[in-house]
């Protein structure tokens, strides 16, 4: 991609340059960003995107994850340095600002998840869509005590994630007026026993939809309106706020262990 700023003064994508043997250069860009960079980055994405079936030549989209942990220093020759990024531009870090970032306590990031489960105990009928509600910790430090406010577009109708899950049980507890089929908020508020370690789960309600009773929402989720959670969620002093939002088709086709992450705005 050639980015640059154009004739009306804006900095983005001018003209697209495919790449030729992409399959090489893919191979090749895998094996060098866990040279390049010091300490290794885990979970880097790399897909390539062929012109046409048939092509050798295309384009790489490449997603590193966002860091939380130490600097990382590029290693590639005659370099060894730290670098930070602001805009488009790459500047050297300052000593003060690599101590900084050796010094910073590992901060757990929570994100709210909703899994698809099979037909449980809370629903006996043939229609249900049943699922679990939890918090998965991206982070690199532990959620103590965690907890989460949601509200939802839809009526929540919820249960405790009791001791035949696999999971730690968590409690739910009244949000604002009182945690009902007629409401739409909840509020799970987590105890040490809940801690989230980085890259676990801690699921806190199970839940489910009737399909034949939902009258003209369920119209309205079937003609694709999406299933939205708008949530809160803290683990000490750390706070995260997000998005979650489900097709109800998506939902319907999807297998049991399915899950669907929320986008985090913060």
């Amino acid at each position: 991609m050639d980015c640059r700023k154009g004739q009306d003064g804006i900095d983005r994508v001018q003209e697209l340059k495919p790449i030729s043997n992409l399959r090489k250069v893919e191979s090749d860009l895998r094996i060098l960003s866990s040279q390049l960079v010091s300490p290794g980055i885990p979970q880097i994405e790399i897909k390539p995107v062929l012109l046409t079936p048939e092509s050798e030549d295309g384009y790489l989209i490449c997603l590193i994850p966002r860091g939380e942990r130490e600097p990382l220093m590029s290693t590639a020759a005659g370099v060894h340095k730290y670098y930070y990024r602001i805009g488009s531009d790459f500047l050297e870090m300052t000593h003060s600002m690599i101590a900084d970032r050796f010094l910073r306590k590992p901060q757990a990031f929570l994100q709210l998840i909703l899994e698809v489960r099979a037909k449980t105990i809370i629903s006996p009928y043939e229609d249900d869509i049943c699922f679990a509600l939890g918090l998965l910790n991206t982070g690199t430090g532990a959620a103590n005590s965690p907890g989460v406010f949601i509200r939802a577009n839809h009526q929540l109708t919820l249960y405790s994630h009791g001791p035949s899950a696999p999971q730690p049980v968590a409690h739910i507890v009244p949000a604002e007026n009182g945690l009902s089929a007629d409401n739409n908020s909840l509020f799970f508020s987590g105890s040490v026993e809940h801690t989230i370690y980085p890259e676990t789960i801690c699921y806190f309600a199970l839940g489910n939809i009737r399909q034949s009773n939902l009258g003209d929402q369920g119209m309205a989720l079937k003609g694709c309106r999406p299933l939205n959670y708008k949530y809160k969620a803290y683990s000490g002093s750390n706070s995260q706020q997000g998005e979650l939002t489900v097709l109800f088709s998506e939902l319907i086709k999807a297998a049991p262990k399915s899950f669907f992450t929320a986008k985090i705005e913060n």
